[in-house]
């Protein structure tokens, strides 16, 4: 099958910056807060903030997740803890599973305490702001669009440091405001990760790290796509296949089936809209097999199937070829002959 072009990644990298802004806006607590809650960078946060937290351990490698609700407050947002955090946290849990913890931060001071076993625990907390924090990350250059609670809470956590803007910066990923800064910390984009990935040819900002991040697009995944032997993949592939859960499997079988001149660009359409081994081969039983890729992608979208093929057949008009079947669904001439309209 012959290929389809670059249209099917279009919107990839708006709907990943989406993505993105979506899993901030919850990290940040907006998701769990009113509007008239989310203070401007002008209004200072609370000198000491109270509330409830609890946390869920999971043990096998997936990360742990931690809910903070502030009291007088409609926020409720979790958080995954840093693994170096966490790991202080678990070893300040006494033996009688009492926890009394305490986080100096650039952003402020956290302490916690509660109860603690092996798979979960629950209790409150107190936060109390840095007051020269905001001032700090403004004389950095980067804006403070927000400096309420829920933020400066966020940055606590992560360990956020304004000193960090430096070196993103000098890695080439330069943060905007105090938001990026922070989504920086929670997805672990660190020089360490922009060196690694730009040492495998990819030139990206920080919006496009902080994508990959989520995606989970590591310098091995990248790695192992070069050796399916499908090219040298861009950014916006690798996003794709991860968010569409194409491996080397789906690859490996798909173009055993549809050939090896599938591109990176089918592999994409073809999982994206669903065209598989058995639709191609029903078509060809109904015979009208899709002349190529792009042909079997069109049939799907437009809905042209065995049955179409059948239905059209018994009113009498035979030898319709894959361009035909796609006119007549486009402009539902099956539908008017059935009298639908």
């Amino acid at each position: 099958m012959g290929r389809i072009g670059t249209n099917a990644r279009r919107g990839v990298r708006l709907g990943v910056k989406l993505g993105a802004c979506l899993a901030m806006a919850a990290a940040l607590g907006t998701a769990g807060t009113s509007a008239a809650s989310a203070a401007p960078a002008s209004q200072e946060a609370p000198e000491v903030s109270e509330g409830r937290w609890d946390a869920r351990l999971h043990r096998d490698g997936d990360g742990s997740e931690w809910r903070f609700r502030l009291d007088g407050t409609r926020s409720d947002w979790g958080t995954g803890a840093p693994e170096a955090l966490e790991r202080r946290l678990l070893a300040a849990v006494g033996a009688d599973g009492r926890l009394d913890f305490e986080l100096d931060a650039p952003a402020g001071m956290i302490r916690l305490d509660g109860r603690m076993d092996d798979r979960d625990g629950m209790g409150g907390f107190t936060f109390r702001p840095r007051p020269d924090f905001v001032a700090e990350v403004e004389r950095t250059g980067l804006e403070v669009r927000r400096a309420d609670t829920e933020t400066l809470l966020a940055a606590a956590l992560h360990e956020v440091d304004p000193a960090s803007v430096g070196a993103l910066r000098r890695a080439g990923a330069e943060p905007d405001d105090l938001g990026d800064l922070i989504a920086a910390a929670i997805f672990q984009v660190d020089t360490t990760y922009i060196a690694e990935i730009r040492a495998l040819g990819y030139d990206l900002d920080l919006d496009d790290f902080l994508a990959f991040r989520i995606h989970d697009v590591t310098p091995e995944f990248i790695r192992d796509v070069r050796g399916w032997g499908i090219g040298e993949p861009s950014a916006d592939d690798l996003l794709a296949f991860r968010i569409h859960g194409i491996d080397e499997e789906f690859a490996r079988d798909t173009r055993s089936w549809a050939g090896d001149d599938l591109d990176r660009d089918d592999l994409i359409a073809f999982r994206i809209h669903g065209v598989t081994q058995a639709f191609v081969r029903s078509m060809e039983e109904a015979g009208v097999p899709p002349e190529d890729a792009s042909q079997a992608v069109a049939f799907r979208i437009h809905g042209v199937t065995p049955e179409l093929v059948r239905e059209m057949e018994a009113a009498g008009f035979e030898d319709l070829d894959g361009d035909d079947l796609i006119r007549i669904r486009i402009h539902g001439l099956d539908r008017k002959r059935r009298g639908g309209g």
